[in-house]
Parts: C-alpha cells; sequence; structure tokens
C-alpha cells in the first residue's frame, strides 16, 4: 500500500467519522469489546499472565 492509498482511506475515514458519529461511535465500542476479549482469553488460556504470579502467588 503507498503512501497515497493510505492517505486516501485516512481521509474518507475521517469523513465517515464526521458524517456518521454514531455508527463511527458504535464500531470503535465492538472494536474495543472485541480487543478486551480477546486480551481476557489470553489470561485465561496462558495462566503466567495473570498477575497473582509475578507476585509470587502462582502455583506452576
Amino acid at each position: 500500500m503507498t503512501r497515497k492509498e493510505l492517505a486516501d482511506k485516512l481521509t474518507a475515514f475521517i469523513a465517515y467519522r464526521h458524517t456518521h458519529p454514531r455508527t463511527s461511535v458504535l464500531l470503535s465500542l465492538i472494536v474495543f469489546a472485541a480487543c478486551a476479549a480477546g486480551i481476557f482469553l489470553l489470561i485465561m488460556k496462558f495462566p503466567i499472565l495473570k498477575l497473582s504470579c509475578f507476585s509470587g502467588g502462582c502455583s506452576n
């Protein structure tokens, strides 16, 4: 992707955000929730990422 293509996509996104503010907020919240769920699943899958393991309370 060239710089011009990236600039065009960014400009289109900003224009969309200004014309549809509620939809862009909704999409942002969906992306945020997906990221939070991904981080949560990583913590559940890999117990070493739990904060208690860093303080010496991990059973591994």
